[in-house]
């Protein structure tokens, strides 16, 4: 599914967007684009996040901001990619994982906000920094090793919460011998962090992440988040793409070199990016550019059945014409640059010139 845009520019009442959000997300797994969900602040609600469960991969950034629920139950997310980030102008950081103003003050009997994160699944952020500011309720963010989860970033986080609730502690469970630490996403003994990068893997790893700390437990150089094996097929999500079961650094391209004939040929068992997946067929709300699924074709080539193909003269170009009152003018001749085809009528008046 298609993530947004939007920042904090939101519009319509709360639970016009949580119907949104519900009607988006529900049984999505990828997000291509950023995971945005914010000011769902009808203080009479009570709002069912489960329609997030299944989320296992965001392509972009993901900004939870504003919200009234306790949780936010992305327990399925394996990364963030960060392809896109949020910009914070007061802080001038670019910000892939951005939780802020999570709590209500103002209802009866106390307060209510994000108590836990519960990301229990999340091992790998690729691209920018995570920051969480004003969440009132919330606990156990500063036992996460942010630097194992998003170990190109310095620093991995930025934390200014101060919870106006008691804490816990991670279950006993949780602790880690050689960090000397516990790290939780929250209580109970099915919420401790493992840990895959760094420290707690042997040297021989060279930087790829880890199953354990002996010299053979190493991750395939292609696995993002951690792994189970050794193998590219052990991977608990992707680097790069993931053709099949197992992760690569590239998609079977298009044509292939064949070495006695010493030419290019047709490869058959070619397949085509579609955002961080290998697939042998573009969806069908996408088109197919060379060896890419695309949403527009790349410059000086256009559309056809599906197809980008080299445009043959000027590209194909449809413009929206000029119905009345309106009529072609010094401030919209612009607009109809490069056209090949105007879309209703094309009004020009002995005003046009002057």
């Amino acid at each position: 599914c298609y993530g947004t845009s939007t920042g904090f520019n939101i519009a319509g009442d709360s639970n016009a967007r949580y119907r949104k959000y519900r009607d988006t997300y529900t049984n999505c797994t990828y997000v291509v684009g950023n995971l945005e969900i914010l000011f769902l602040d009808d203080e009479e609600a009570n709002y069912d996040m489960s329609f997030l469960s299944q989320i296992r991969e965001v392509t972009g950034y993901v900004l939870l901001a504003g919200n009234y629920v306790d949780y936010i139950p992305l327990t399925s997310l394996q990364i963030i990619r960060g392809t896109t980030l949020y910009h914070h102008n007061k802080t001038g950081h670019m910000f892939s994982l951005f939780i802020t103003l999570n709590y209500d003050d103002n209802i009866l009997g106390g307060e209510r906000g994000l108590k836990e994160l519960r990301f229990t699944s999340l091992s790998e952020i690729l691209n920018g920094k995570v920051f969480l500011q004003n969440n009132n309720m919330l606990c156990f963010d500063d036992t996460i090793n942010w630097t194992d989860i998003n170990p190109s970033s310095n620093p991995p986080v930025i934390i200014n919460d101060t919870p106006k609730r008691q804490c816990g502690e991670c279950h006993e469970s949780c602790y880690n011998p050689i960090t000397n630490h516990r790290h939780c996403w929250g209580e109970g003994p099915n919420m401790c962090q493992k840990l895959s990068y760094g420290v707690v893997c042997h040297d021989n790893c060279g930087g790829n992440r880890c199953y354990g700390s002996l010299p053979y437990q190493c991750c395939h150089q292609e696995c993002a988040g951690g792994c189970t094996g050794p193998k590219k097929t052990d991977c608990f999500a992707c680097k790069a793409f993931k053709d099949e079961d197992g992760c690569v650094s590239y998609c079977p391209k298009d044509v292939i070199y064949d070495k006695n004939l010493m030419m290019n040929k047709k490869n058959p068992d070619v397949k085509y990016t579609f955002g961080s997946l290998c697939v042998k067929e573009c969806p069908d709300f996408l088109l197919q550019d060379g060896s890419s699924c695309v949403r527009q074709c790349s410059e000086g080539r256009h559309s056809k059945d599906r197809l980008c193909i080299p445009c043959n003269g000027p590209c194909p170009k449809k413009c929206n014409g000029t119905d009345p009152p309106h009529f072609l003018n010094s401030k919209n001749i612009k607009d109809f640059e490069g056209c090949t085809s105007v879309e209703g009528n094309m009004r020009i008046l002995s005003s046009s010139f002057n």
